[in-house]
Protein backbone atom coordinates (compact mmCIF):
# COMPACT_ATOMS: atom_id res chain seq x y z
CA UNK A 1 0.00 0.00 0.00
CA UNK A 2 1.36 3.44 -0.86
CA UNK A 3 1.60 6.19 1.77
CA UNK A 4 -1.33 8.58 2.05
CA UNK A 5 -4.96 8.13 2.88
CA UNK A 6 -6.30 4.66 3.61
CA UNK A 7 -8.54 3.11 0.94
CA UNK A 8 -12.17 2.48 1.86
CA UNK A 9 -11.99 -1.31 1.57
CA UNK A 10 -8.96 -1.45 3.89
CA UNK A 11 -10.87 0.58 6.50
CA UNK A 12 -13.85 -1.77 6.20
CA UNK A 13 -11.66 -4.85 6.70
CA UNK A 14 -10.02 -3.29 9.78
CA UNK A 15 -13.42 -2.50 11.31
CA UNK A 16 -14.77 -6.02 10.73
CA UNK A 17 -11.55 -7.53 12.07
CA UNK A 18 -11.98 -5.51 15.26
CA UNK A 19 -15.61 -6.57 15.69
CA UNK A 20 -14.88 -10.27 15.21
CA UNK A 21 -11.49 -10.73 16.89
CA UNK A 22 -12.40 -8.93 20.10
CA UNK A 23 -15.39 -11.25 20.42
CA UNK A 24 -13.38 -14.46 20.42
CA UNK A 25 -12.61 -14.53 24.19
CA UNK A 26 -16.30 -13.94 24.94
CA UNK A 27 -17.18 -17.17 23.13
CA UNK A 28 -15.91 -19.23 26.09
CA UNK A 29 -18.42 -18.00 28.71
CA UNK A 30 -21.13 -17.73 26.05
CA UNK A 31 -20.51 -21.35 25.04
CA UNK A 32 -20.79 -22.38 28.69
CA UNK A 33 -24.08 -20.50 29.03
CA UNK A 34 -25.54 -22.25 26.00
CA UNK A 35 -24.14 -25.67 26.90
CA UNK A 36 -25.72 -25.59 30.35
CA UNK A 37 -29.15 -24.39 29.17
CA UNK A 38 -32.03 -26.59 30.30
CA UNK A 39 -34.92 -27.61 28.01
CA UNK A 40 -38.23 -25.92 28.90
CA UNK A 41 -40.31 -29.04 28.87
CA UNK A 42 -41.71 -31.89 26.82
CA UNK A 43 -42.43 -30.94 23.22
CA UNK A 44 -40.72 -27.57 23.45
CA UNK A 45 -37.72 -26.64 21.34
CA UNK A 46 -36.88 -23.71 23.65
CA UNK A 47 -34.37 -23.76 26.48
CA UNK A 48 -33.80 -21.62 29.55
CA UNK A 49 -30.44 -20.53 30.85
CA UNK A 50 -29.49 -21.82 34.26
CA UNK A 51 -28.52 -19.26 36.92
CA UNK A 52 -24.85 -20.07 36.22
CA UNK A 53 -25.58 -19.70 32.51
CA UNK A 54 -27.09 -16.25 33.06
CA UNK A 55 -23.95 -15.19 34.93
CA UNK A 56 -21.80 -16.63 32.16
CA UNK A 57 -23.83 -14.76 29.52
CA UNK A 58 -23.32 -11.49 31.40
CA UNK A 59 -19.61 -12.24 31.73
CA UNK A 60 -19.48 -12.77 27.96
CA UNK A 61 -21.25 -9.45 27.30
CA UNK A 62 -19.06 -7.50 29.73
CA UNK A 63 -15.90 -9.20 28.47
CA UNK A 64 -16.74 -8.30 24.87
CA UNK A 65 -17.60 -4.69 25.72
CA UNK A 66 -14.48 -4.31 27.88
CA UNK A 67 -12.08 -5.64 25.24
CA UNK A 68 -13.86 -3.76 22.44
CA UNK A 69 -13.74 -0.46 24.37
CA UNK A 70 -10.09 -0.90 25.32
CA UNK A 71 -9.14 -1.71 21.71
CA UNK A 72 -11.28 1.04 20.18
CA UNK A 73 -10.54 3.88 22.61
CA UNK A 74 -7.57 3.24 24.90
CA UNK A 75 -5.28 1.44 22.47
CA UNK A 76 -6.23 3.69 19.55
CA UNK A 77 -5.75 6.84 21.67
CA UNK A 78 -2.23 5.66 22.52
CA UNK A 79 -1.07 4.46 19.11
CA UNK A 80 -3.63 5.57 16.52
CA UNK A 81 -4.28 1.92 15.75
CA UNK A 82 -6.76 -0.70 16.89
CA UNK A 83 -5.83 -4.33 16.27
CA UNK A 84 -7.63 -4.26 12.93
CA UNK A 85 -5.97 -1.02 11.84
CA UNK A 86 -2.58 -2.36 12.86
CA UNK A 87 -3.17 -5.54 10.89
CA UNK A 88 -4.02 -3.53 7.77
CA UNK A 89 -1.27 -0.93 8.31
CA UNK A 90 -3.52 2.09 8.78
CA UNK A 91 -3.74 4.75 11.47
CA UNK A 92 -6.41 7.22 12.60
CA UNK A 93 -5.07 10.75 13.09
CA UNK A 94 -6.43 14.22 13.61
CA UNK A 95 -6.28 16.43 10.54
CA UNK A 96 -3.19 18.03 12.13
CA UNK A 97 -1.45 14.63 12.27
CA UNK A 98 -1.77 13.87 15.98
CA UNK A 99 -3.13 10.71 17.58
CA UNK A 100 -6.73 11.51 18.63
CA UNK A 101 -7.73 11.47 22.28
CA UNK A 102 -10.08 8.81 23.64
CA UNK A 103 -12.75 11.52 23.96
CA UNK A 104 -12.44 12.43 20.28
CA UNK A 105 -12.63 8.73 19.37
CA UNK A 106 -15.84 8.34 21.42
CA UNK A 107 -17.28 11.44 19.72
CA UNK A 108 -16.29 9.96 16.36
CA UNK A 109 -18.16 6.75 17.15
CA UNK A 110 -21.23 8.69 18.27
CA UNK A 111 -21.05 10.74 15.06
CA UNK A 112 -21.03 7.50 13.05
CA UNK A 113 -24.80 7.49 13.64
CA UNK A 114 -24.91 10.26 11.03
CA UNK A 115 -22.99 8.00 8.64
CA UNK A 116 -25.66 5.33 8.93
CA UNK A 117 -28.88 7.37 8.93
CA UNK A 118 -28.97 8.47 5.28
CA UNK A 119 -28.93 4.91 3.87
CA UNK A 120 -25.33 4.30 5.00
CA UNK A 121 -24.19 7.11 2.69
CA UNK A 122 -21.65 8.40 5.22
CA UNK A 123 -19.94 5.00 5.41
CA UNK A 124 -19.60 4.92 1.63
CA UNK A 125 -18.48 8.57 1.42
CA UNK A 126 -14.73 7.78 1.75
CA UNK A 127 -14.94 5.92 -1.59
CA UNK A 128 -15.10 9.22 -3.49
CA UNK A 129 -14.18 11.91 -0.96
CA UNK A 130 -10.81 13.54 -1.72
CA UNK A 131 -9.77 13.16 1.96
CA UNK A 132 -11.46 9.74 2.24
CA UNK A 133 -13.45 10.84 5.30
CA UNK A 134 -16.77 9.60 6.61
CA UNK A 135 -19.22 12.23 7.89
CA UNK A 136 -18.01 11.36 11.41
CA UNK A 137 -14.40 12.00 10.39
CA UNK A 138 -15.38 15.40 9.00
CA UNK A 139 -17.28 16.32 12.18
CA UNK A 140 -14.49 15.42 14.63
CA UNK A 141 -11.55 16.27 12.37
CA UNK A 142 -9.94 12.87 11.79
CA UNK A 143 -8.47 11.06 8.80
CA UNK A 144 -7.34 7.46 8.37
CA UNK A 145 -3.90 7.19 6.82
CA UNK A 146 -1.61 4.42 5.70
CA UNK A 147 0.81 3.93 8.61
Amino acid sequence: MRPGLAPWEVRVFASWFDLVVVGLPALVPLGYALATAQPRGPGSDASDLTPAGIVAAWVAILLYLGIWSWNRYVRTARTGQSWGKRRRGITVRTVTGEVPSAGRLVARDLAHVLDVLPLFLGLLWPSWDRRRQTFADKIVGTVVTVA
